[in-house]
């Protein structure tokens, strides 16, 4: 009776034992669903960015009203409140950044009026458009140089020179998109999109 209360008592020392392992055990442990789970989503996130590399409108953005499309890369617009980059909420040329589309005038030059249209498409007049400088913000002209985001949250610049209506124009120190939009025009150039297909260099 004793060996048997014994034997007892030493099962229940080493059960315990085995408890107090186990439980530091688990704790020690990292969270390993929890961090699968963040990395998943993390990786998602990565992916959205890297398949494309579009940017958001950002949230330094502010709105203007589209007066009117000029040509394929500038139009009129105006702020919808004045602040430091548009002190004014007069009507102004808006000539959007890092993207060159054929001249409509004087003369109209092959794929102008395309761009153009597809300009107007994406900015109809009356449209909220979400603008954002870079470094330099008017060039020689006075006009604003801006990235565009339209109603619809297109990144207009990018959506011109990946339809190949325009050619990447780096004019630094504006030139935080370069890379975006060559690697748009190089796309648009090997499948013969807009200007590519259509038009003699």
């Amino acid at each position: 009776m004793t060996n048997r209360s014994g034997r007892q008592a030493r099962w229940g020392v080493a059960a315990v034992g085995v408890g107090i392992v186990l439980t530091l055990a688990f704790f020690a442990l990292p969270p390993v669903i929890d961090n699968l789970g963040t990395a998943d989503s993390n990786d998602d996130s990565r992916a959205e960015t890297s398949a494309g590399g579009v940017p958001e409108r950002p949230d330094d953005a502010f709105a203007m009203t589209v007066e009117y499309v000029i040509d394929g890369d500038t139009v009129k617009a105006r702020a919808t409140h004045a602040n430091d980059v548009m002190p004014t909420s007069e009507r102004v040329s808006v000539r959007l950044i890092g993207i060159d589309t054929p001249e409509l005038r004087p003369e109209p030059e092959c794929w102008s009026q395309e761009a153009t249209d597809h300009l107007s498409a994406l900015l109809p007049e009356g449209s909220i458009v979400w603008v954002a400088p870079d470094q330099e913000w008017y060039d020689r002209y006075d006009r604003a140089l801006m990235y565009l985001w339209n109603e619809s949250g297109d990144f207009v610049n990018y959506e011109l020179m990946a339809a190949g209506d325009a050619r990447s124009l780096v004019v630094r120190p504006n030139d935080l998109h370069a890379e975006l939009f060559a690697r748009a025009e190089t796309d648009a150039r090997a499948i013969g999109s807009g200007q590519w297909g259509a038009c003699v260099f």
